[in-house]
């Protein structure tokens, strides 16, 4: 029986349905029950938290923390305002240990259950990308299906500007040639890259309306309807 680890919205349920005896895991609450009300079996991640995981986070995110503020960055703190300075010393600290706490909580748990796969829809956001490092790194594959089609436009800032830039999942399914071609651009391996569409918008697709209905909304004199 295989592992998933997933975050998306409600248009990966077909997807999901496809891995049949599969464990499911949420990385997301609201995400997991949108799951859960489509007769899928899935959990949250962190359900598989435990004592010795929370203690373990708890030090990663405190050793995090004495690393940044460690008396050998002095030199690094110098070239700074003082008042931002000043905030990192005294103020930072209380606003990542919570956050570190949770990033090395998720890395605790993938490495307690280890699964096969990831997917996600986006790989930028800081749960996320901590889960497509996490699999980058031990040789999981993780797929991104992106929830929105990236397109170069005149006002976007140079490559590296754009936090939608970052690669950092394993694998690649874009909406098209246009998309392939903006991450190609950004570094992300073309043989890792496939074209799928856009996943949600399926469901259009299949739509059957009535041919009078057709005409209604259109303002259509079917008389005059040839074919």
């Amino acid at each position: 029986m295989g592992k998933l680890v997933f975050a998306g919205g409600d248009y990966f349920i077909p997807l999901l349905r496809t891995f049949g005896d599969s464990e499911l895991y949420g990385l997301y609450p609201a995400e997991v029950q949108t799951v859960i009300n489509a007769d899928i079996k899935a959990r949250m991640l962190a359900d598989v938290v435990d004592g010795e995981i929370t203690h373990r986070a708890g030090c990663h995110a405190a050793y995090a923390i004495r690393d940044i503020l460690n008396s050998e960055n002095e030199e690094a703190f110098a070239l700074l305002d003082p008042y931002v300075a000043d905030r990192i010393r005294n103020f930072l600290p209380a606003y990542l240990i919570d956050n570190l706490k949770n990033l090395a909580m998720v890395v605790l748990c993938l490495d307690k259950i280890k699964p096969n796969g990831i997917l996600v829809h986006n790989d930028v956001e800081p749960i996320t990308r901590t889960a497509a490092l996490w699999a980058r790194e031990r040789g999981v594959p993780c797929l991104h299906i992106p929830h929105a089609v990236y397109l170069e436009q005149r006002n976007r800032a140079p490559i590296g500007a754009d936090v939608h830039d970052i690669c950092t999942a394993t694998h690649l399914a874009v909406a098209g040639w246009f998309q392939r071609q903006w991450y190609e651009e950004r570094g992300f391996k073309a043989e890792n890259i496939c074209e799928i569409g856009v996943p949600k918008l399926d469901k259009f697709c299949v739509l059957k309306t009535e041919k009078d209905r057709v005409y209604s909304i259109f303002k259509i004199n079917p008389q005059f309807v040839t074919v």
